[in-house]
């Protein structure tokens, strides 16, 4: 192989990594807010089922994903509780 053809390899591995740095995930908030814009969107009349069937997709991906990364967070509020109360036990003796 030659050192053309691996530094063309090397540079479109370096164009991916930046392309998917640039599509960070969405935050929590403006997920929770796509979702409300999708159950808006549901809730209109006229809305076409086809449409519908892939804000509903939409919609449940979102909610899963909200739900999941809330209770990551209640996780971690648990550790940190527990690590407080037992360096407060650990004060008092």
């Amino acid at each position: 192989m030659t050192a053309e053809t691996e530094e063309k390899k090397v540079t479109k591995a370096k164009s991916k990594k930046t392309e998917k740095a640039d599509k960070k995930e969405p935050t929590l908030e403006e997920r929770m807010q796509r979702l409300e814009e999708v159950v808006d969107a549901l809730g209109r009349p006229g809305t076409d089922l086809g449409d519908a069937l892939k804000l509903y997709k939409e919609g449940v991906t979102l909610a899963d994903g909200c739900l999941a990364e809330l209770e990551g967070v209640e996780k971690e509020l648990q550790i940190l509780e527990a690590e407080a109360d037992s360096v407060s036990l650990s004060d008092d003796n």
